[in-house]
């Protein structure tokens, strides 16, 4: 199986241009994590993907990722109830992307969802769902490639946080 995961590792990132002031500014960013398990708290399943803040800054990101979803020959159901506003679970405020989400950098977080074994140590690779692992890592590579190939950077039309305020969710 090929590398996808690290053909993707820093798609988005990678695909900067110069601003004004010489510092490099990201299009977008994605982060992704337990993409090779099945959600057993949700009830995922192959076809399941859970996705937080694609439309947070951008509609744009966000419909094209739908639109990138609905060309695939085998699409996913999207989960969105992580996303909701006031969720509980804040997923949008304490993973890795916020850092760049509160500077105005539209974001999208793709996960399979929680399973038992997270973050412990009996999370361990003979239960990855590789096939599935595959599938989401091929979705990612195609969302950042489109993402790359806009001729303009992706619209923030939302309004942008406070970088120095708290997350709200």
């Amino acid at each position: 199986m090929p590398d996808l995961a690290g053909r993707v590792a820093d798609e988005f990132e990678a695909r900067v241009r110069e601003q004004e002031d010489g510092w490099l500014s990201p299009l977008a960013v994605r982060s992704y994590e337990t993409r090779g398990r099945a959600d057993d708290e949700n009830g995922g399943g192959p076809g399941y993907l859970q996705l937080i803040g694609t439309r947070r800054l951008s509609t744009e990101l966000g419909d094209l990722i739908e639109t990138v979803n609905k060309a695939r020959k085998q699409p996913f159901t999207f989960d969105y109830q992580f996303d909701a506003t006031g969720h509980p679970e804040q997923y949008y405020c304490r993973s890795d992307h916020y850092m760049y989400a509160r500077y105005g950098i539209p974001i999208a977080f793709f996960t399979t969802g929680n399973h038992r074994d997270y973050h412990q140590v009996t999370d361990e690779p003979e239960y990855i769902d590789y096939d599935k692992l595959a599938h989401v890592s091929q979705f990612v590579y195609d969302v950042a490639t489109a993402v790359a190939n806009l001729d303009h950077r992706v619209v923030v039309d939302k309004p942008k946080p406070d970088p120095h305020g708290n997350c709200v969710q």
